[in-house]
């Protein structure tokens, strides 16, 4: 189910996968896709969409909410259950190798719970393309950052803390003016304590923020 990709995008993919299986690609016809555009067939019911596939998985059909609809056309679903419908019969082929294109995108934190279950019940090596900074940090292991037409591999998701002050401007070097605040990167628990000790002894207002993975892109 790969097609219309963009060549990078597909070199990337494919070398992320010979990385995964030390060299080796054993599964060429055994990766599947689930895209950001949805399966569309408008007058095909959802059962009929399974039984195309060969397909059937109760537990995968119940936990995304499309149980109750094996009846209903494509055209007669939402647009939410358009787009599980698209994940569920993808994972529904248990895929060796499964690429995700933003596969929770405008999901809620329960239907990704189930989503991303299913994911790792049926398919045993997953890629995911998406934007979603906690998405990787929960289900990724080895994480590749395109950045200005390059990429590279981020081996620690921990970026260090923001320390934010406030009222009192601090001695410490280091923090820069942001608005009415001042902030400071730190990237070690030791320089963290120094500053957090140092701001305690100035009586300094302060707050400690742990970084997201969204700071790698904004350097």
């Amino acid at each position: 189910m790969i097609n219309e990709a963009h060549p990078e995008l597909m070199n990337i993919i494919y070398t992320l996968i010979l990385y995964i299986h030390s060299g080796t690609l054993e599964h060429t016809n055994d990766i599947s896709i689930i895209p950001q555009d949805d399966i569309e067939f408008q007058d095909i019911t959802v059962k009929q969409y399974f039984q195309i596939l060969g397909t059937f998985d109760k537990q995968l059909l119940t936990e995304l909410g499309l149980h109750d609809c094996m009846t209903y056309t494509y055209k007669q679903l939402s647009g939410g259950q358009r787009r599980r419908l698209t994940i569920a019969l993808v994972l529904s082929l248990q895929p060796t190798v499964l690429v995700l294109d933003e596969v929770t995108a405008g999901s809620d934190f329960i239907m990704k719970k189930a989503i991303w279950n299913n994911i790792n019940r049926l398919s045993d090596t997953k890629i995911i393309i998406t934007h979603d900074m906690e998405e990787v940090k929960m289900n990724g292991n080895l994480i590749c950052v395109l950045k200005k037409g390059s990429s590279f591999m981020l081996t620690d998701t921990h970026v260090g803390w923001m320390v934010v002050a406030y009222e009192n401007i601090p001695k410490i070097s280091g923090f820069v003016k942001f608005f009415d605040k001042y902030v400071i990167k730190v990237n070690s628990q030791e320089q963290l304590q120094q500053v957090i000790e140092q701001l305690e002894t100035e009586n300094t207002i302060f707050t400690v923020e742990e970084n997201g993975l969204e700071v790698v892109f904004l350097e």
